[in-house]
């Protein structure tokens, strides 16, 4: 790929849209948002990294976004996921990750450290490789207890705090 070599600069860029607000028109500028899994079925380096900011890898299963098309799913240039504090609860999303890469791969073929624990399945999963995150500055909440997945605009994500408050580009 000719812009291989800028892949760490365009995730620099991205991340700073989240730190401005930057509203863009830019395929890129769409956020998946998602609650990471429960902490009790994944290894806890996995969970550490997701509620410190350090996560590389997220993963999700194409039957639970299969309301968006494969093109809605590689518009996606962020994953804001939705981590859960020991002692509390209720889901939040505290920081965004630039998506570097994503591809669909069955679950088999992922890692503990892509996944937080190893499954010989088939089942097929969007595995997106993630970026530096982004601290966000308010973050969402309002997760529903059932798993629910958005993908959603950098710009909404920005300007709400409540994960039903966000708009689906499904609709």
């Amino acid at each position: 790929m000719k812009f291989r070599k800028y892949r760490k600069q365009i995730a620099s860029f991205r991340a700073l849209m989240v730190c401005k607000n930057y509203q863009s028109s830019s395929p890129f500028a769409f956020a998946l948002v998602a609650p990471a899994a429960p902490k009790n079925l994944r290894d806890s380096d996995y969970n550490k990294a997701f509620e410190q900011g350090t996560a590389q890898w997220y993963h999700i299963p194409v039957y639970s976004v299969s309301r968006y098309t494969e093109a809605q799913m590689r518009a996606i240039g962020f994953c804001a996921l939705g981590t859960t504090v020991a002692g509390m609860g209720e889901r939040s999303v505290k920081f965004v990750w630039p998506v570097l890469a994503m591809q669909c791969v069955p679950r088999s073929a992922l890692s503990v450290e892509q996944a937080g624990t190893k499954k010989d399945s088939d089942e097929l999963y969007w595995l997106f490789a993630l970026g530096k995150a982004t601290p966000v500055v308010n973050p969402v909440a309002d997760f529903p207890t059932a798993f629910s997945a958005k993908i959603t605009t950098i710009e909404a994500l920005t300007q709400t705090t409540a994960f039903s408050q966000l708009p689906d580009i499904a609709g």
